[in-house]
Parts: structure tokens; sequence; C-alpha cells
């Protein structure tokens, strides 16, 4: 094991992490007051990784042998994790208690969503997305649930690799919805056999997601949509839990299916639309 200490000066916006070229990551350790220690499981040394924190990036090389290291002896060095000392934490998160979802002051959040995959793609393509989140909240939803890509299999298709700014559009979605006062389930991957199907990619879009999510507190993340789908090539085991109270679904199975185990933070659950076989 490879133990990496940095420091960090300011409020923590969101947990860093740690990303090794080969696509493995490692969770920040932030237990000590103005530290940063990642514990690196690994048999390869000698590779390059990356630190992100807060939007920034920096890179440095896995020592040789196993060991503890301090940032500023690494080569090249690694910097102070530096955050804005004026942006709140995430504090306005909602939390899991027992079996319930809480709101910050305390108070029981009640889950009243609807279900709007197309709803990412329709602003990006420049349509006023106002009435309908509108109409949302009058029948009383709280939350919408959307697909961050979507194979051309019914329709409508929304291809991150293919779309310019993709990630700028994402963040003025959220931002959207914050005016709106709804929360978002972002479910991150559908049809993954035609959208995205190398480990690689896919891994590096998973950070890339978490990365966006930890800045809005009404983000919520879902890693896939309906695990064992025809139109899905993806382990769930090769993705890690995201930390820093970001609150994540391990994703749904096919219809009166399990999801996705481990369960993670909460579950997503797809029961059918139809009566039951032989009733």
């Amino acid at each position: 094991m490879i133990q990496i200490n940095l420091n960090r000066s300011g409020t923590v916006t969101s947990a860093p992490i740690l990303i090794i070229d080969d696509g493995s990551v490692t969770q920040s350790d932030l237990s000590e007051p103005g530290r940063v220690i990642f514990r690196v499981h690994t048999n390869k040394y000698g590779w390059q990784f990356h630190v992100q924190w807060a939007g920034n990036v920096a890179s440095s090389i896995l020592p040789m042998k196993d060991g503890s290291y301090e940032g500023s002896l690494l080569t090249p060095p690694l910097p102070t994790l530096a955050y804005d000392s004026t942006v709140p934490g995430p504090s306005g998160r909602l939390r899991i208690e027992g079996e319930s979802f809480v709101n910050p002051d305390g108070t029981r959040w009640y889950w009243k969503g609807a279900t709007d995959f197309r709803l990412l793609k329709r602003f990006i393509d420049g349509e006023d997305i106002l009435p309908l989140l509108k109409q949302r909240v009058a029948t009383g939803a709280n939350i919408v649930r959307v697909v961050a890509m979507k194979f051309d299999n019914t329709g409508w298709e929304l291809n991150p690799l293919s779309t310019p700014s993709y990630w700028d559009k994402v963040r003025e979605f959220f931002k959207l919805l914050a005016a709106e006062n709804l929360k978002c389930e972002f479910t991150v991957f559908c049809d993954t056999r035609h959208m995205m199907p190398n480990q690689g990619d896919q891994l590096r879009f998973w950070n890339e997601a978490i990365s966006i999510a930890q800045e809005f507190d009404h983000v919520l993340l879902e890693l896939i949509n309906e695990i064992g789908h025809p139109t899905q090539t993806l382990d769930p085991q090769a993705f890690h839990r995201p930390g820093g109270g970001l609150l994540t679904s391990h994703g749904s199975g096919l219809t009166d299916k399990p999801p996705v185990h481990p369960l993670w933070d909460f579950a997503t659950y797809h029961a059918r639309r139809d009566p039951p076989p032989g009733s």
C-alpha cells in the first residue's frame, strides 16, 4: 500500500479523489484537519496519477515502492489542495438517517419524482423546458430523473462524446432545476453497449459526473439504468461509490429484478407497469 499525504486549505466543497492512469480511483480521508490522505492499494508503481479537487487537477508519479509520502516530496511535487474559503460546504445536501431521506434542518424529505429521461436532451437542444418544470412542481414533484446519455433506439439520442461543451451544458441544466426548487437524480449510464462500451471511457465519465454533481447540493447520482438490459455492457463492481455526502444509487435492475448490489445510499427499484404474468 502507498499512502500519499497532502495539505488542504479552505472549506472543502467536494472530496478530493486520486486517479491512476489505468482508471482506478482512490477516495480521500479527510479525518485529519488540514490534511488529505490517500491510501492506494495497487501492485503497479511508477505510474502517473492525478488528484482532482474543486475543479482543479494536479499530477505526479506513483512512487516505486510501498511507503508513506508527503505531496511536497513527490516528483513533480503536489500543491496544497486549496478551496475557496468563501464557498459554503455541502451542508445543504440531503442525508440518510435509517431508512429516511433527511433535509439539512433535520426534517424528513419525501421523494416525489417524475422520470424525465429526455429532459437534458431537450434542454441541450435549446427547447424552453421551464413550462414543463413548473408543471412538475405544480403537481407535487420535488425531483426529476434524467439520463446523461441515450442511444437512438426510441427516436432520440443524447451522445455526450459528440455534444460540444457537454458538461458546461449539464451545469446550466442543474442550475435551472435548482431555480425551480427541483432536485435531480442524474442517471449516468444508459445504452453503454452502443454509447460507451470501453470501461476506461466509462470510468473517466463516471469520475467527471461525480466532480460535476459535487458542485450542486440538489443533485443525486445513479450509476446505471437497468443492469442486465441488452443495451448495457458495464460492470457495476468496477465503479467506486462517491464520497463527500453525494447520495448515490448503485443502479437499477430490470423490471421486478433486484437493484444493483451492494446497495449504496439508496436503491432504485423498477416495478412492472403491467399485470404480472398469469394474473
